[in-house]
């Protein structure tokens, strides 16, 4: 199984487009390739590790064994796990707008405070 654990770098004063946060994305890629996954901080664009640590085990070539677990806050992160069709994303912490977006398969668990318009 391919676990990843996420943890914001700082607090966000500004929102952060998190649609590459999703097991989809980190499924057959080494850490390098994804901590290289570009995404929005308000009006600049950088790449996930500017932004995040990342710790764990690479991740295989199966989307059903594909874990990702981000402890903190991500209350302003939005858009995570958009579009995801298997895996699992465990939040510890509370998460911003639109978790789950157009979701088609896999698992969510928020523990703490999601935003709106969730799943």
């Amino acid at each position: 199984m391919g676990a990843i654990t996420i943890t914001a770098r700082h607090a966000f004063k500004v929102p952060v487009n998190g649609e590459c946060i999703s097991p989809d994305n980190f499924v057959s890629k080494s850490i390098k390739e994804i901590s290289q996954l570009q995404l929005w901080e308000g009006n600049r664009r950088r790449v996930l590790s500017e932004l995040f640590i990342l710790d764990g085990e690479e991740v295989g070539d199966e989307l059903t064994a594909t874990s990702l677990r981000l402890v903190g806050d991500f209350g302003k992160v939005r858009r995570i796990g958009a579009r995801m069709t298997g895996g699992e994303v465990l939040i510890e912490g509370n998460v911003g707008m639109h978790l789950g977006e157009e979701m088609k398969g896999g698992k969510i668990t928020v523990l703490g405070e999601e935003g709106s318009w969730a799943g």
